[in-house]
């Protein structure tokens, strides 16, 4: 498949993913970050604060297993995809995180001394290895690959949503900075295309079953 085939039968997540972070980059080329992060951590009610605490989870590693599982049930060669990316986002997450960008601060640690930000009961903040936003490679790599395994509108868009959710929410938790996010989005689109290549690359014929068509 070529590249604008790929792209074409993505549209309603790719779009819809490139809009939100591409926008995301406009706003860090115009103001500082910790502008960004002080202005949005004001835009909150109580009610959301439950919503996003929970919500945050749906961007946990994971969720790569229930993903992994799921698809097994129909198809073992899109399951070993998912286990690519899960493996990809564990990887690279860790290795820009922890070697690249070490000493990267959260805003917990960045606004320390600051009386501003607001922090919500309950969320353990942490303070450093902020860039990029793991929550958020993980939910665009999962949500990305199940995105390209179907061709119907509305669950691509609900997968963009539930990945743009995630990664707002490690903002709305303070526990990310907009930069750290947006670099997580598209970091987790790559993976999620990259192991959608991979996935299509084994033709043996057992990778076509799957757990409830093994004996087809």
């Amino acid at each position: 498949m070529n590249a604008g085939h790929f792209i074409r039968n993505n549209t309603y997540f790719l779009i819809p993913a490139a809009f939100l972070l591409c926008t995301g980059i406009v706003f860090l080329a115009l103001y500082p970050k910790e502008v960004i992060h002080l202005t949005q951590n004001g835009w909150y009610h109580p009610l959301l604060d439950p919503v996003f605490k929970w919500g945050t989870n749906l961007g946990d590693g994971v969720v790569f297993v229930g993903a992994i599982l799921g698809l097994a049930t129909t198809s073992y060669k899109r399951a070993l995809a998912m286990l690519y990316a899960a493996l990809l986002t564990l990887v690279l997450v860790g290795v820009l995180k922890q070697l690249v960008f070490p000493d990267e601060l959260r805003p917990f640690a960045y606004f320390k001394s600051s009386e501003a930000l607001r922090l919500i009961e309950g969320v353990e903040n942490h303070s450093s290895n902020s860039f990029p936003s793991g929550h958020t490679t993980a939910a665009f790599a999962c949500y990305g690959l199940l995105a390209f395994y179907t061709r119907r509108p509305f669950v691509q868009l609900l997968c963009i949503g539930v990945a743009a959710f995630v990664g707002y929410s490690r903002i709305y938790l303070s526990q990310h900075f907009l930069e750290d996010v947006v670099a997580g989005g598209f970091l987790g689109i790559g993976i999620a295309g990259f192991s959608y290549y991979l996935g299509n690359l084994n033709n043996r014929p057992w990778s076509t079953k799957g757990l409830l068509n093994r004996r087809v």
